[in-house]
C-alpha cells in the first residue's frame, strides 16, 4: 500500500529533497524552478515557461476555457504576456482559468505560489519564527515527515473533542493543521515564499464595474469548453446523483455524454441517503442513454489501507470518508478523470439560510459556529480570528462581493474541497469544472431567494440540456427554508457574541 502514500502529490524546496525512498515518493520526477527543487508524481501535468526575468510553472491540470488551450505552455506565454502589460491584466487573466492546479511565479529573485479558484489542490506550507527555510506540499504530512515535527498538543485535543470525531466531513479550522508550523494557502490568496507573507489577489474591483463585459460570464459555454477540453486530453467519468448540482453537471456533458462513464455510490447497505440517490440516477441514466455504474463495496478495510489513508489525511479525516475512497479503490475504473459537482454548492449561501442577522464584518466566534458549532471553543476562535487576519477577509477589503459567500468560497471549500481531493487521489484523479472564477461569479451576485431557489442552476440546465429538468430533482431536507426558525437561531447567535 505504500505505493498510495502521497498520490498525485508535490513538493517544493529550496534545497535536495532528502531521501526520496523513505518518503515514498522514489518515483516522482524532479525539476528546478528557478533555485527551487520540485519532485512531483508522474501522473500530475507539470509545465513551465521562461522569458528574461519572469518565470512561471503550473502544476496540475489548468485550463484556459475562452481561448480552448489546456496544459500547454501557450497558456503560461499568455500569463507572462499579461504580466507585463500589468498586475491586473495578469489576475484577471488568471480569473478566466479553470482546472486543478498551483501555479510558481517567480519575477527577478521573488516568488509566489497560489491555487486555483478554489483551492481544490491543496498546499500546505512550512512556517516557523527565525526559520527562513522553503517546503511547500500538497500533504501537510510530507513537509511533517521532513522536518521531524511532531502533532501538535492542543490538536490532539481538538480531533479528540466529541463534536470533531462525530461529524462525518472533518476538515480543520482555519489555516492551521495538526502541525503548528504546517499552514495552508487558501484560494483568492497567494504566499510570498521567501517571506511566508500571504496577500489577498481577489476581489480586485467590484462586481457591478464588471457587468459591462457579459461574454467574460457565459457560463454554459465557460462550462461545456472545460468539459470539451478535458475530454480532448482524458477519459472522464462523472459522479451521477439526483441533487441539482449534478443535474448541472450532467447538463453540461450532453455533446459529449456518449464517452462518459456515468456512476454513483453507494456507501454501505445502512446508507439510506446513497442508495436514494442511486435510483434517481439510474432513472435519469435509463431516460438518457447514460453508460452508467453502481459503485459497492464491502465496508471491510484492510488495517494498511487505512493506515495509509489517515497518514495521507494527517488523520484530519474520517473513517466514513476513508470507506468512500476504499470503494473507489476497487471500483473505479483506471485512467478515468472524474468530474466533481460540488464546488457550486457554496453559491446557495448556506450560512445566511441558517442564521439571520448574521454580522456585517468577519467575526471570528460567528466563524467557529458556522464551521460546526464551536462558538466556544478557544482553540477554533483564536483560528479564525488568525484567518481573518492573515487572509484579510474583511468587510472593507472585498469590494461588494457578500462576506459569508467569500467564507463558505475560501474556508468551507478551501478546505474542505481540497481534502476531499486528496483523500480520494489514492483512486482517481478529479477535477471541478466550477473552480473558475469566471463561472463562480454569477451564481455569487444572486439575490438570497434566488440562491435559496437555486434559480441559476435551474437556468444553466434549462439552456444546456432543458429536457433532464423532466425528471424530478432529489431534494435535501436540510435545505429548507424556514424563516421563523432562521430568526430565532440567528437571534440566539448574536445574544452569545
Amino acid at each position: 500500500m505504500n505505493h498510495l502514500l502521497f498520490k498525485r502529490g508535490f513538493l517544493i524546496s529550496d534545497s535536495q529533497i532528502p531521501n526520496q525512498s523513505g518518503l515514498h515518493i522514489q518515483d516522482w520526477i524532479s525539476y528546478k524552478f528557478g533555485n527551487l527543487h520540485l519532485a512531483i508524481d508522474p501522473s500530475v501535468p507539470y509545465r513551465s515557461f521562461k522569458e528574461k526575468e519572469f518565470e512561471i510553472a503550473s502544476i496540475g491540470i489548468i485550463m484556459d476555457p475562452i481561448n480552448n488551450l489546456i496544459n500547454s505552455n501557450e497558456l503560461l506565454e499568455n500569463c507572462i504576456e499579461e504580466i507585463k502589460r500589468s498586475r491586473d491584466h495578469f489576475w484577471d487573466y488568471i480569473d478566466t482559468l479553470g482546472g486543478r492546479f498551483v501555479i510558481l511565479l517567480k519575477e527577478a529573485d521573488e516568488i509566489i505560489a497560489f491555487q486555483d479558484a478554489v483551492g481544490t489542490r491543496s498546499l500546505f506550507y512550512y512556517h516557523k519564527e527565525n526559520d527562513d527555510k522553503i517546503l511547500l506540499s500538497s500533504h501537510s504530512e510530507l513537509i511533517a515527515e521532513i522536518m521531524n515535527l511532531s502533532m501538535d498538543d492542543e490538536a490532539k485535543q481538538f480531533m479528540n473533542l466529541k463534536i470533531f470525531r462525530e461529524n462525518m466531513n472533518h476538515y480543520y479550522p482555519g489555516l492551521l493543521s495538526p502541525y503548528k508550523a504546517i499552514l495552508s494557502v487558501t484560494p483568492n490568496t497567494y504566499i510570498h515564499l521567501q517571506s511566508k507573507k500571504i496577500t489577498r489577489f481577489f476581489p480586485r474591483k467590484s462586481w457591478k464595474s464588471e457587468m459591462d463585459k457579459p461574454s467574460l460570464f457565459d457560463v454554459p459555454k465557460l462550462l461545456k469548453n472545460q468539459l470539451n477540453l478535458l475530454n480532448s486530453q482524458y477519459s472522464l467519468a462523472i459522479s451521477l446523483t439526483g441533487g441539482i448540482d449534478s443535474r448541472l453537471t450532467l447538463s453540461a456533458s450532453r455533446d459529449i455524454k456518449d464517452s462518459i462513464y456515468y456512476y454513483t455510490m453507494i456507501y454501505g447497505d445502512h446508507h439510506k441517503g446513497s442508495k436514494r440517490s442511486a435510483e434517481y440516477a439510474k432513472k435519469i441514466s435509463e431516460a438518457f442513454e447514460l453508460d452508467h455504474h453502481i459503485l459497492k463495496h464491502k465496508d471491510e478495510m484492510s488495517p494498511e489501507f487505512l493506515s495509509v489513508y489517515k497518514k495521507n489525511t494527517s488523520n484530519v479525516s474520517s473513517e466514513f470518508r476513508a470507506k468512500i475512497a476504499n470503494i473507489l479503490l476497487h471500483k473505479y475504473p483506471e485512467n478515468r478523470l472524474h468530474i466533481k459537482s460540488n464546488v457550486v454548492d457554496m453559491a446557495k449561501s448556506h450560512s445566511r439560510r441558517r442564521f439571520a442577522f448574521l454580522p456585517k464584518d468577519s467575526n471570528a466566534k460567528v466563524f467557529s459556529e458556522l464551521y460546526g458549532g464551536y462558538l466556544n471553543i478557544s482553540y477554533v476562535n483564536r483560528a479564525m480570528q488568525h484567518f481573518i487576519d492573515i487572509t484579510q477577509l474583511k468587510r472593507d477589503r472585498i469590494y461588494d462581493y457578500g462576506l459569508y459567500d467569500l467564507w463558505s468560497w475560501e474556508f468551507g471549500n478551501g478546505k474542505w474541497q481540497s481534502l476531499c481531493m486528496y483523500e480520494w487521489d489514492v483512486a482517481q484523479d478529479s477535477i471541478v469544472i466550477y473552480s473558475n472564477r469566471n463561472v463562480l461569479k454569477p451564481f455569487i451576485f444572486q439575490s438570497l431567494r434566488q440562491k435559496k431557489n437555486q434559480a441559476m442552476h435551474y437556468r444553466l440546465i434549462k439552456e444546456l440540456w432543458p429536457e433532464l429538468l423532466q425528471i424530478e430533482i432529489e431534494k435535501n431536507k436540510n435545505n429548507s427554508w424556514n424563516s421563523l426558525l432562521r430568526c430565532l437561531k440567528g437571534l440566539s447567535l448574536r445574544r452569545k457574541l
